[in-house]
């Protein structure tokens, strides 16, 4: 089912993020998920061969999946800007 398929995209991607150590591999990361042609993205196409109340329930999953990883996305680029300040002020505390 395509509803699941969302939730297996959801727990590869977290799989994935802890290993993102800086801005250009959380944007790969983005695009490949959310991108025009990301993995969730594509199973959005599957929508159009369900019937009109399991468009519904897939729309309200991709929409939780699409917000879930979004705000992970967010929270870990505001962990890495701050390992790349702290390790900016400790360079300069060296100094």
């Amino acid at each position: 089912m395509v509803k699941s398929e969302l939730h297996d995209e959801l727990e590869r991607f977290r799989g994935e993020l802890p290993g993102v150590t800086d801005e250009d591999g959380l944007y790969a990361l983005q695009v490949a998920y959310l991108g025009k042609r990301g993995s969730v993205t594509r199973l959005r196409g599957g929508m159009r061969d369900l019937d009109p109340d399991g468009r519904k329930a897939f729309g309200q999953a991709f929409n939780q999946v699409k917000g879930a990883i979004e705000a992970e996305l967010g929270e870990h680029r505001q962990v890495l800007a701050r390992r790349i300040r702290d390790a900016d002020l400790a360079r300069h505390e060296d100094l």
